[in-house]
């Protein structure tokens, strides 16, 4: 698990690395512990067009948009204060794109991603409702109805999706960028799997080698040795560690 490269780098090396023009990013972070720190480094170096994949995301999905750094948006869910916002105001004027997803839907593209599957089924009882009736820049492939092989039955699918980079910030993180993060996971542990660049922010110095609390031992297993474990099967991903103490 333990890799004796040094991963850890600064925010502008991290983002100019591994964040391109025109990249489908995803934003790590379900509800809370956003990644403030490098959107903000995004958006210093001018990054453009992008699709950023978001599930509940708030202040960083804010900048990038009154930042004009995104062009499109896949969520479940876009927090705003008293209906407003930067996000809301761009899609009113028609310059940010939304496929909307539930957060069943939304996992199962990145789960389908994760396996190498090129689409996941999902309930079919969305089919009546606008979510999959309603649809932008995907269009006929935001959903498609299949038919079982076994039973005849239709199965509504979802596509796989296999952004290019992915931004989490975690509580702590060593050198080798192992980390352990507290909270609600939901689909943090999905996001860095199967070809995905993953960047990790971290609040607070760096110890040389993370120390495991009793307390957050099951959060560790589940999230980094699965995810370290993988990532050295899959030889095209690769993590970065990046201190952040503002």
């Amino acid at each position: 698990m333990i890799n004796s490269n040094n991963k850890v780098m600064s925010l502008k090396k991290a983002i100019s690395d591994n964040v391109k023009d025109s990249n489908e990013l995803v934003l790590g972070n379900y509800t809370l512990s956003m990644c403030v720190a490098l959107a903000s480094e995004v958006i210093r170096q001018k990054k453009k067009h992008l699709t950023v994949y978001s599930q509940s995301s708030h202040i960083d999905l804010e900048y990038l948009a009154g930042a004009d750094c995104i062009d499109k948006i896949i969520t479940n869910f876009i927090s705003v204060i008293g209906g407003t916002g930067c996000v809301i105001r761009r899609m009113q004027r028609g310059d940010i794109e939304v496929e909307e997803y539930s957060n069943f839907q939304y996992n199962a593209r990145l789960q389908a991603g994760m396996y190498g599957f090129s689409f996941m089924p999902v309930l079919e009882g969305a089919i009546d409702t606008d979510l999959f009736r309603k649809r932008t820049f995907m269009g006929e492939n935001k959903f498609k109805i299949i038919k079982c092989p076994y039973t005849g039955k239709d199965i509504l699918t979802v596509p796989a999706a296999n952004p290019d980079v992915c931004i989490v910030h975690v509580q702590r993180a060593d050198k080798y960028g192992n980390a352990q993060y507290w909270g609600t996971p939901n689909q943090d542990p999905i996001h860095p799997y199967r070809n995905i660049r993953g960047i990790l922010e971290q609040i607070g110095q760096i110890p040389f080698f993370l120390r495991l609390s009793q307390k957050h031992l099951s959060m560790f297993y589940i999230l980094v040795l699965r995810l370290m474990i993988r990532s050295l099967l899959i030889s095209n991903s690769s993590f970065s560690v990046i201190p952040f103490s503002g």
